[in-house]
């Protein structure tokens, strides 16, 4: 039989002699409310057919969870998007606070193999943006962080490397930027920057470095060469390293 007027069903028990509220159906807002807890095998909210432990579904493309404060404000904290095929959440569009990843995180790859991985296969793509719109003084960064309790002499601090495969299939280090702790005693400390080349198919190949208030090129010894140009002239300075010979204003030695 239908209800004319606008009448809230309480539910109630009894427990150990206090009369308790179990929950309370508000008709005129068309809610549940349920001052403690929820306990069930499968919770649905919305209409849904499947067996998973906690289904929420929504008429649209995206579902939004919203949290509530005690002063009575929301703040959404997480919008999925499915897609209009539904087929699994896409992706995590709006998130507020704090987001806790144990595993792998992918964008634009379905089976990363490191804690961020992107992949795409359109040009310039992916870019890492980094921007700042304020107008402090103070630029963003990018920290390299060796967090171990004690330092170590010539302990490797961040590495940027630059991969690609050659014509056979064979993945190379083309370049690489390396910084360490040349010293890492305390009152005497020194960095170092290493920039390295594969060269003649070998990689990692030492052609500068900076670090304790000296810079060396072909540090490693190779037979790499050194040029400094003019305005005017190519060769203002020619190292040749193979015959360890230098040239002024000319490349003939």
């Amino acid at each position: 039989e239908a209800l004319e007027q606008d009448k809230d069903i309480i539910f109630k028990g009894n427990d150990g002699g206090a009369s308790t509220t179990i929950a309370t159906i508000d008709v005129s807002d068309k809610k549940l409310i349920v001052p403690s807890r929820i306990e069930t095998n499968l919770l649905q909210l919305g209409y849904g057919t499947g067996n998973a432990k906690l289904q929420v579904y929504n008429a649209g493309d995206n579902m939004e969870i919203y949290a509530a404060g005690a002063s009575g404000g929301t703040v959404k904290v997480l919008e999925l998007d499915a897609g209009t095929d539904g087929a699994e959440a896409n992706r995590i569009a709006t998130v507020s606070g704090h987001l806790h990843i144990s595993q792998n995180v992918g964008i634009g790859t379905t089976s990363p193999t490191e804690k961020l991985h992107l992949s795409d296969a359109d040009g310039t793509e992916p870019t890492i943006l980094i921007e700042n719109t304020g107008t402090d003084s103070n630029e963003p960064e990018i920290v390299f962080l060796r967090s171990t309790a004690t330092g170590a002499d010539s302990r490797d601090i961040g590495n940027i490397k630059f991969k690609a495969k050659d014509t056979a299939g064979n993945l190379h280090t083309f370049a690489q930027i390396m910084a360490d702790s040349l010293d890492a005693d305390t009152g005497t400390e020194d960095g170092r920057l290493v920039f390295s080349l594969t060269q003649a198919g070998t990689d990692h190949v030492e052609f500068f470095s900076m670090g304790n208030l000296e810079s060396v090129f072909n540090n490693g010894g190779n037979d790499i060469n050194l040029t400094v140009e003019g305005s005017s002239n190519s060769n203002l300075l020619f190292v040749d390293a193979g015959q360890d010979k230098v040239a002024i204003g000319t490349s003939t030695l």
